[in-house]
């Protein structure tokens, strides 16, 4: 089988679509076997699309915020934290966050968020608010134990609703 060199263009296309369409499908849009995109990602250092992000994946941002994964999803769910899924490979999917629209959505959702937690500099950009935020002696449970039970007679009268 002959090597087919690639243009410009397939290149381009291969780095716009890489952690957006599955591997055989970006190998079908460019007519090459799914092993040659492969290749071509390793060659291009893009063959780990999770780390060339600049985001977090849900549970990295979980981790550095020192809250169940389930927390963040909640978020994304209910209370308007960007995110967007990407895929890496194959199949597999993550849902990334930004940083930048994580720190805007926490300047905007403060008593969700106990930044005593939160390691300095961990999820850059670090605005410099959150110093401020981390050194303040607040009732964080208390704050926490309210939203927590707003959601929860959500959840409940929901639930009342589809029982009926």
């Amino acid at each position: 089988m002959l090597y087919k060199r690639w243009t410009t263009e397939e290149v381009d296309y291969l780095k716009v679509s890489v952690g957006n369409k599955k591997v055989p499908v970006i190998a079908n849009q460019l007519r090459r076997t799914e092993k040659a995109v492969i290749a071509k990602m390793k060659r291009l250092g893009i063959s780990q699309t999770k780390s060339h992000t600049g985001m977090l994946t849900m549970n990295e941002l979980a981790k550095h915020l020192h809250v169940d994964p389930n927390t963040v999803k909640n978020w994304i769910d209910n209370h308007h934290l960007k995110s967007s899924v990407k895929i890496t490979r194959t199949t597999r999917k993550f849902t990334f966050i930004n940083p930048e629209d994580f720190w805007e959505w926490a300047s905007e959702h403060k008593s969700k968020i106990n930044f005593q937690k939160i390691d300095a500099h961990a999820i850059l950009p670090e605005p410099k608010w959150v110093e401020n935020e981390r050194k303040k002696k607040r009732e964080f449970c208390l704050l926490q134990k309210v939203d927590n039970q707003r959601d929860s007679a959500n959840v409940m009268s929901h639930l009342k609703g589809a029982f009926l």
